[in-house]
């Protein structure tokens, strides 16, 4: 399945999000301008967005400010309770109440799409 935020109903996409819950963190690769967010792939998420805020432990830091990185690979090894998409963001909860946020603005990111989600049994969705 292929989505652009225009012409996604992002609930009717709940299912394909649900992958996630139940599953760890397992990786998170920085690639030069992205994320790559692995939960025991698949699931995965290919993050395009540059407004991915990471909320643990009462911190909080946005992708590009210093203690990003070591707040994100933090949260490796913890389970997702919940995620909700819709128009504005992409947010996964996880267990301990731990958060990452995805902005799904289009002025937060500079190519075609802000998340490539690729999911079990080749599902996958690009928003």
């Amino acid at each position: 399945m292929i989505n652009s935020p225009q012409m996604t109903d992002y609930k009717n996409l709940q299912a394909l999000w649900d992958q996630l819950v139940g599953e760890d963190l397992s990786g998170i690769v920085f690639v030069r301008d992205y994320l790559q967010l692995q939960f025991n792939p698949p699931p995965q998420l290919n993050v395009y967005s540059r407004r991915v805020v990471v909320s643990s432990a009462g911190r909080s830091a946005t992708f590009g400010e210093e203690p990003f990185a070591n707040l994100a690979l933090s949260l490796i090894g913890k389970f997702v309770r919940k995620v909700e998409v819709d128009e504005q963001s992409f947010r996964i909860e996880f267990a301990d109440d731990s958060e990452i946020a995805i902005s799904l603005r289009p002025e937060h990111y500079q190519g075609p799409e802000a998340v490539d989600f690729q999911g079990r049994n080749n599902q996958w969705a690009v928003l």
